[in-house]
């Protein structure tokens, strides 16, 4: 059985929450365009290289969605919710801090699986606290439309930041907003107990589907320099394999 301490009690706070968290990271999936020239100038990044500072980021968040869905499931949305806020904000501290090629791109792959966590414990917060189904599909509603938002505003508040403060304040400006999240969530966001009969987690299962929506995302991502029919993109869609960027 879950426990709903504050089921529909504070539904606009709670609600502003989850969707302030997934506009943040739906954000970072387009912030970072308008900043590229400026990374690739002060950290010497290549022009083939350059595009991983994006498909990383993808790549992990894409890739380890359904395990963030399966994590919430087992171990508490809050729970999963708040850590992978508390990974994204830090590993947004790491992006600004950067002073290396490698360093940026690890630290983009952080927030991915940050983003990871935090995505699908975002839309389960919503579905499970809202009891009635009216006020159900309003909610998933505006959670769709925030993260679409922030989709969307990516590239202007990107150059905003970027042509004022340098390119480590499209990541910097994370960490305040993930200490809001964090702060609001223990007060707002009901802690749910994992349900019974959950198991444990499918460690085989989570690595091939894990492995398979990578690869299906790395293609994707390919696609912006290689065509739909080319053997790059092919080749991760028909054998589902792991791939790496280039060194």
């Amino acid at each position: 059985m879950r426990d709903h301490p504050s089921r529909q009690e504070q539904p606009a706070p709670l609600l502003g929450v989850v969707c302030l968290a997934q506009f943040m990271v739906l954000l970072d999936v387009s912030i970072v365009n308008v900043a590229l020239p400026s990374i690739q100038h002060d950290l010497s990044f290549t022009t083939d290289s350059l595009q991983w500072v994006i498909n990383i980021y993808t790549i992990t968040f894409g890739g380890l969605l359904m395990l963030g869905g399966r994590a919430a499931d087992l171990f508490g949305q809050r729970r999963v919710f708040i850590a992978g806020t508390v990974l994204f904000a830090v590993a947004s501290l790491a992006c600004a801090l950067a002073s290396s090629q490698g360093e940026l791109l690890a630290a983009r792959g952080a927030q991915g699986i940050g983003s990871a966590l935090v995505s699908p414990a975002t839309l389960s917060i919503v579905t499970s606290s809202f009891a009635k189904s009216e006020q159900r599909n309003r909610a998933v509603a505006v959670w769709a439309a925030m993260g679409a938002l922030g989709g969307s505003l990516g590239a202007r508040l990107g150059g905003l930041l970027t042509q004022t403060f340098g390119w480590p304040a499209i990541f910097a400006v994370n960490v305040p907003i993930g200490a809001v999240i964090v702060t609001s969530a223990l007060h707002f966001v009901p802690a749910h107990r994992p349900a019974k009969g959950q198991g444990s987690p499918d460690l085989a299962g989570a690595a091939l589907v894990t492995l398979g929506l990578g690869a299906v995302t790395y293609a994707v991502v390919r696609t912006d320099h290689l065509g739909w029919g080319s053997a790059g993109v092919l080749a991760p869609l028909t054998r589902e394999s792991p791939c790496s960027p280039p060194s």
